[in-house]
């Protein structure tokens, strides 16, 4: 009987820990409060501050309004003295030119930026102008900023693309997500219709109140990670209507009314060369899940059983992003600018 080989492979020491970089929370939400949470729990980050508008939380103790024992970090309405913190991670808006002067009077301040803003995915695609003026800034002040978080930001732009480090000749990129609303926040079911009359979901699309923000952003995204010149942009939004009637702990949706829905981006190159996102978020939609399917050499179909979960995710990309921040380049940058995405700290 053959004896198996045993032997040591010796391993060179990792370099000494860095000192945990000092970092202000700008915006204590849900996003923001998880945030925190994750910080204090990280061996290589310090919470040295905290900001929020809210009037309620000014003054509090960060600790304290998240129901633990006190931090000693208490909000602040304003910036004020950023307490030597190098980066922020910022999480009040989804929309550019709603937080714009936020992050200019960050980086103003000395202060790298990682954001939740799903519009900072991929800026120059709906604002070049304000996308131009914010890297000078950031320029001018030798920082970056940077937004990402699990969608846009991960699951349906940096993974795919991830995935085709190991393929050659893509032809077309195929990326699903589904995910069951009845397990998240209240809030993201209201934001996808749940328990809408039909009439009214096609007002609100109407308005362009309806769609998940930041979609075209990481098709954008992939196309430029590609060095696809893709055409316009193709959307398909429709609500998906409850025939038999459901609920979640909060919502009801009666049968004919609106439990979720369907959107679904394309573009493609002038060769035929494709790339298509679908996104469905439905009340009790049967669980998560998220897919990437590679029409390339070879081909890839990757599946992550129950999905990339969406508040845990985003509040683990950005701050895992917040060392890796440090790394990039200067100036207004992308996921696609920073060093390899892994956990730190």
């Amino acid at each position: 009987m053959t004896k198996a080989l045993q032997r040591r492979v010796p391993v060179p020491p990792l370099a000494a820990e860095p000192d945990p970089v000092p970092v202000l929370l700008y915006g204590a939400g849900a996003i923001g409060a998880g945030v925190a949470r994750a910080i204090r729990r990280s061996r290589g980050l310090r919470l040295v501050a905290a900001v929020d508008a809210d009037p309620a939380k000014s003054g509090l103790d960060l600790g304290s309004l998240l129901g633990e024992e006190p931090w000693g970090v208490v909000v602040r309405a304003d910036l004020g003295d950023v307490a030597g913190a190098r980066v922020a991670v910022h999480t009040t808006g989804s929309f550019l030119p709603d937080i714009k002067a936020q992050v200019e009077a960050l980086v103003g301040a000395g202060l790298h930026v990682v954001s939740s803003t799903e519009e900072l995915a991929w800026p120059w695609l709906r604002h070049p102008e304000l996308s131009a003026e914010l890297d000078a800034v950031c320029r001018q002040a030798a920082c970056t900023v940077v937004g990402t978080g699990v969608n846009p930001g991960f699951v349906m732009d940096v993974l795919p693309l991830v995935a085709t480090h190991a393929v050659r000749d893509v032809r077309r990129v195929v990326i699903r997500r589904r995910v069951d609303t009845a397990l998240r926040r209240r809030n993201l079911q209201v934001k996808t219709g749940a328990g809408m009359t039909v009439s009214a979901f096609g007002s609100e699309m109407a308005a362009g109140r309806m769609g998940h923000i930041g979609l075209a952003e990481s098709l954008a995204m992939v196309a430029a990670g590609l060095g696809w010149p893709v055409g316009d942009i193709h959307e398909e939004l429709a609500p998906i209507v409850s025939e038999a009637g459901t609920r979640s702990t909060e919502i009801e949706v009666p049968a004919g009314h609106v439990a979720g829905l369907r959107q679904t981006m394309e573009a493609r190159t002038g060769d035929g060369r494709t790339v298509v996102l679908e996104l469905v978020m439905e009340l009790a939609g049967g669980g998560d899940a998220d897919e990437v399917e590679l029409e390339s050499d070879p081909p890839v179909r990757l599946r992550v059983e129950g999905g990339v979960s969406g508040d845990k995710a985003t509040v683990a990309t950005l701050v895992n992003t917040v060392g890796r921040v440090l790394e990039a380049p200067r100036g207004l940058r992308s996921a696609l600018d920073l060093p390899l995405p892994r956990v730190t700290g």
